[in-house]
């Protein structure tokens, strides 16, 4: 899910708002 950022392709990962990146 993307919420402000861009780890639109991280599904695990809810909200990325400072790490885009899940890793």
């Amino acid at each position: 899910r993307a919420y402000l950022s861009g780890s639109s392709n991280a599904p695990e990962h809810q909200f990325d708002p400072i790490s885009s990146h899940p890793r």
